[in-house]
């Protein structure tokens, strides 16, 4: 079977090479590209090579808008740029700027599960759903995007300047650790530690604000089960009566 790479969102020089695959030193069959091909104008691409591109005859592979002028001519203005202004140098210094700061900063601590990237596609997983910082970003005046619930997503244009890059640092790394602090659980060797308190009296000197937060709210989740489950017995005990 011919491996193909899916270059949509990750070619065009983001990772700061052409294509993503050239990262991984494999050779595709077939490359799909889309979305800044064009610098927002609507096309889209598939190029082969080999057996792969004998596929296609002519025909076989149609579309109503595909190849009209406008989009063609803003492709060919595009990969100009790319080239000529050198933005593939600039996605891989700036992107190097921005993984390195948030490495710094964040890698290791507790909440940040990873850091990384390539370029301008950089993520930052979370050990929890982190949606909420999509709109806290926003407020402070930053666009982000949080995919698979817990991945902060970073797609910088390829025109960033170092100035900006570290404007970014400046706002979302006190985001995140807010973030990580604020929805923090407790650590096993607290929750240990808590259980046998409860043997032998609770040292609440030892928990944090955060700590007592989650452990409140365990208990009243547990109280509410509980409360439910008796007035469940109750009612089907009284329609058998």
């Amino acid at each position: 079977m011919a491996p193909d790479g899916d270059e949509v969102q990750c070619g065009l020089g983001r990772t700061g090479k052409w294509f993503v695959y050239q990262h991984a030193g494999i050779q595709p069959d077939v490359v799909l590209l889309a979305k800044g091909l064009a610098s927002g104008v609507p096309i889209g691409a598939c190029l082969a090579r080999g057996a792969a591109a004998a596929v296609f005859k002519p025909g076989t592979h149609g579309s109503t808008f595909g190849g009209n002028p406008l989009a063609c001519a803003a492709a060919l203005a595009t990969l100009a740029a790319i080239e000529e202004e050198g933005l593939m140098k600039n996605a891989e210094r700036i992107g190097g700027i921005l993984l390195a700061g948030l490495r710094e900063a964040l890698a290791g601590r507790p909440g940040v599960a990873e850091v990384r990237g390539h370029g301008l596609m950089i993520g930052v997983e979370l050990d929890r759903p982190c949606g909420d910082l999509v709109t806290q970003a926003l407020e402070a005046g930053l666009l982000i995007n949080v995919t698979m619930d817990k991945v902060v997503r970073l797609l910088p244009p390829l025109i960033m300047s170092e100035g900006e890059a570290r404007e970014v640092l400046s706002i979302l790394v006190p985001l995140v650790r807010s973030f990580s602090r604020r929805h923090r659980p407790p650590s096993r060797a607290r929750m240990k530690k808590a259980r046998a308190g409860v043997r032998h009296y609770l040292q609440f000197k030892d928990f944090s604000r955060e700590e007592y937060e989650h452990l409140f709210a365990r208990t009243r989740w547990i109280k509410d089960s509980s409360s439910a489950t008796s007035a469940t017995g109750r009612s089907k005990t009284a329609r058998s009566q």
